[in-house]
């Protein structure tokens, strides 16, 4: 936000230090700068206002002229270059140049005010169609003062030609250019008198706002006719708070006065007419963004001009003044006469009623918008103002009506032929809780000495009232209690912490001795989760496996390919790039793209993991929602022994272990498909479901999936076909019962047998295996250990009715030696029991 130390001067009631002190107490007491302060008197010194006393058109030539300028004498070193009459020569292709106007002249010699910060181009003495020329003319382009380049600068009032362009147009002037995101919390602070007050506070003095800022009164010589009735409606008063408005009528559209648009360029605003740039000054002095639409080009019935502001329709459109057509959201705000949009509320007025040269009346409207509706609106449209910059702020309904009687009276000031056409119109439907800014309800009762501990400092109570009040707080205060009443503006200030960061503020930190923390320091509780994520590392890692970090943002062309439904990832609006344009469903898609990467880079064995979040909208209430995943993947380049599945299942069979956690069952995908729930729907959607299984605690609660992934989905991202890998849902891994206690191992020695078991070919391991589990549970003592690990399954030949399974068994006990009766024993008792024959 650029800032006219002079227009800054305007509202203070003391004199400033010099400008490197300004500067510092700015730059760390208010905002940071972007640049150092731009003094304005160096480029425009040396430029004066003169007096054409003839322009007489050049033979030969469809635009230039010969002129003949009096500069008052005062341009000693262009002496030698006078005729006898102490004019001097200059050639001027403008159509507007005529005798005895007085415009504004760049000597030879000086650098051209608008390309000062460019490639700095000095005007020279040269021959022009044989006439000479020394110096020139200039428009308000040339001299960075406007954007008008049709003709050169003509000044209407009286003055004395050879002033000094510096002193008449105020130029000896320092240009602050503070961040905006300084002010994010600040939306007085996007006017100038917000800015004023705080430099006024800063340098511990009182500011005292001025008399127009105070109250809502017309100028009494401002001629009214009811002409129109004027009727401003809000649709949901939660969305627009305020909108108040006035018709004004015999406008005359012109340019308006040089030092009006002297200011608004210097602070970064495009002089456009006398109009729009009051309404723009206005904006620059209040922080309240105004509009003004062309009368003509609203419809009225019956003297009765209507706008609403209201949410827009499914499928309206509106072209805007930047001559961009949009098509309208139900979540975008616009300010609607007769049902057609005429304005994209707090953004951007629409083309369709401009203001242009033939505009001779106007609707001035003040309003107060939701900040984050018209925010939302920007991003996703694509459209920035400076109107935007101060309602994404979030301004104070209470200016409004002030803000909307200032530009009134600056347009009477301007013309004071103008008349008010219609009722001011002020539709106030300010929320309950809001009104309570700047009242007795909203009173902050803090003691002083609060405030010294929550700063560290030592300052009077008296110290802090002042500090408070040169800035517009009232404060009262009863023995060591103060009672503080902040101003409407200041939105930001609710607790006790507030105000004492604002006396450290207005103060200077720097002025706070500091002191070391006499504090008991206690250690702080460790998080049991993060604690948990570690330790998951921690076990990938000893494993083998290696820890990746991969985008939350993906493309639709990944969640297409993961076979998930994109209908249910959260889009993001304007993001950054097509490929980053929602939010994941899940970590496989990510973590498999990366697969072909690492082995283009030589690696052609290996596994990855991931610790991340997803996000599916179809069962999570708010975005902040989100399921935490321990995603892994194994890959191979070559094809290796025995089904990828089996590489997967021995890292989860290994975190499992470390993790101390008893049973996990597995269940098949493509049988128990249905028992998927909402959480895990779109994770199982990249698994094959016939060599996938689902993975379940003992609680039989489904954790997770594992499994080898289909096709198409390797295809997509050039992965290997020997690829799988395991999806975990974190919250639910943390859950599962979990023994952790040391277990003593035993000194007497296990004994291992391996048997054969054959089955229909329709059998599943998985079967199997839990069969085996629940038979020799019930079969063996209490005292022994078993263990029971996969061999191999054997089929003679494709289409062979039975398929053999294999299984290693260890058995041990800590108390006893075991002997091969025993075992014996326990293996007729499970023949006996499940009927299966054992080879």
């Amino acid at each position: 936000m650029k800032v006219s130390l002079n227009y800054i001067k305007k509202y203070l009631n003391f004199k400033l230090p010099e400008i490197n002190q300004i500067a510092d107490k700015v730059g760390t007491q208010l905002g940071a700068l972007e640049t150092d302060p731009i003094y304005l008197g160096d480029i425009y010194k040396d430029i004066y206002i003169i007096k054409v006393i003839s322009a007489q058109p050049i033979s030969g030539s469809d635009h230039l002229s010969f002129c003949k300028i009096d500069d008052g004498g005062v341009l000693k070193k262009l002496d030698n270059l006078r005729d006898k009459m102490g004019y001097i020569d200059v050639v001027c292709g403008a159509p507007n140049v005529i005798d005895n106007c007085l415009a504004i002249y760049i000597p030879p010699g000086t650098v051209v005010p608008s390309s000062y910060n460019k490639e700095k181009f000095v005007i020279e003495s040269k021959v022009i169609m044989g006439h000479n020329s020394h110096g020139m003319l200039a428009s308000a382009m040339e001299l960075n003062l406007g954007s008008d380049h049709s003709g050169i600068v003509i000044l209407n009032q009286k003055i004395t030609p050879g002033t000094k362009l510096i002193d008449y147009l105020d130029l000896d002037d320092y240009i602050f250019d503070i961040e905006n995101k300084m002010f994010t919390h600040r939306p007085d602070c996007f006017g100038l008198i917000g800015v004023s007050r705080e430099i006024s506070g800063i340098f511990d003095q009182a500011f005292k706002s001025p008399i127009w800022y105070l109250n809502t009164e017309l100028n009494p010589k401002i001629k009214k006719v009811n002409n129109f009735k004027l009727k401003l409606n809000i649709e949901d008063g939660n969305l627009i708070n305020r909108f108040c408005g006035v018709i004004i009528q015999n406008i005359k559209i012109k340019p308006s006065p040089i030092k009006i648009q002297s200011y608004l360029s210097r602070m970064g605003i495009r002089p456009i007419n006398n109009i729009v740039d009051i309404t723009n000054l206005v904006m620059l002095e209040t922080g309240q963004p105004l509009h003004a639409y062309d009368l003509n080009k609203l419809k009225t019935k019956d003297g009765i001009l209507e706008l609403s502001a209201k949410l827009a329709s499914k499928n309206q459109k509106i072209n805007l003044i930047n001559n961009k057509e949009i098509k309208l959201t139900e979540n975008d705000l616009i300010i609607e006469n007769n049902q057609h949009p005429v304005a994209l509320a707090g953004i951007m007025g629409g083309l369709d009623s401009e203001i242009d040269n033939q505009t001779t009346g106007i609707v001035i409207e003040s309003a107060n918008f939701d900040m984050f509706l018209v925010r939302k609106s920007s991003m996703n449209h694509g459209i920035f103002s400076d109107s935007l910059t101060r309602f994404n702020k979030g301004q104070s309904p209470f200016q409004c009506l002030m803000a909307l009687i200032r530009a009134i009276n600056l347009i009477y000031e301007d013309d004071p032929g103008v008349i008010i056409a219609s009722n001011i119109e002020d539709n106030n439907q300010i929320k309950k809780e809001y009104k309570l800014r700047g009242t007795v309800s909203n009173i902050i009762h803090v003691s002083y000495h609060k405030i010294n501990q929550i700063l560290g400092s030592d300052l009077s109570k008296s110290t802090i009232q002042k500090l408070l009040t040169n800035v517009q707080f009232e404060v009262s205060s009863q023995g060591d209690n103060l009672s503080i009443k902040p101003p409407y503006w200041r939105t930001d200030i609710l607790i006790d912490e507030d105000i004492a960061e604002e006396v450290g503020r207005l103060l200077g930190y720097h002025q706070i001795k500091i002191k070391s923390v006499i504090k008991e320091i206690k250690p702080a509780n460790k998080n049991q989760f993060l604690e948990f994520k570690d330790k998951i590392r921690e076990i990938l890692k000893i494993a083998g496996s290696n820890e990746v970090l991969t985008h939350s943002f993906v493309s639709k062309k990944l969640i297409d390919a993961a076979n998930q439904d994109a209908s249910l990832a959260y889009q993001i609006a304007n993001s950054i790039s097509p490929e980053l344009e929602h939010y994941r469903l899940s970590l496989s898609p990510s973590l498999v793209s990366s697969i072909y990467k690492n082995i283009r880079a030589g690696n052609d064995c290996f596994s990855l993991f991931e610790l991340g979040v997803a996000h599916n909208h179809e069962f999570q209430n708010d975005f902040e929602q989100e399921t935490k995943i321990l995603c892994f993947s194994y890959s191979s380049k070559n094809e290796l022994d025995g089904a990828a599945f089996y590489k997967s299942k021995h890292f989860l069979n290994y975190l499992i272990l470390e993790l101390g956690i008893n049973q996990l069952k597995f269940k098949v995908l493509a049988e128990f498909i249905n028992e998927v729930d909402k959480e895990l729907d779109q994770i199982i959607k990249p698994f094959n479901e016939i060599r996938s299984a689902l993975i379940f605690n003992k609680d039989d609660q489904c954790i997770g999936v594992i499994g080898e992934y289909k096709d198409n989905f390797l295809n997509a991202f050039k992965a290997p076909q020997y690829s799988s890998g395991f999806e975990l849902l974190l919250d639910r891994l943390y859950q599962t019962e979990k023994n952790n206690e040391y277990q003593i191992l035993s000194k007497y020695p296990s004994i291992k047998k391996d048997i054969t078991i054959p089955v229909s070919s329709s059998t599943t391991y998985d079967h199997l295996r839990l069969n085996l589990d629940n038979f020799f549970y019930e079969i063996i003592d209490s005292d022994i250990d078993l263990k029971i690990s996969p061999l191999s399954i054997f089929k003679k030949e494709e289409g062979s009715p039975v398929k053999n399974i294999s299984f290693s068994l260890e058995f041990n006990s800590k108390i006893r030696t075991l002997k091969e009766e025993l075992i014996k024993e326990y293996f007729e008792k499970f023949t006996k029991l499940s009927g299966y024959d054992l080879i």
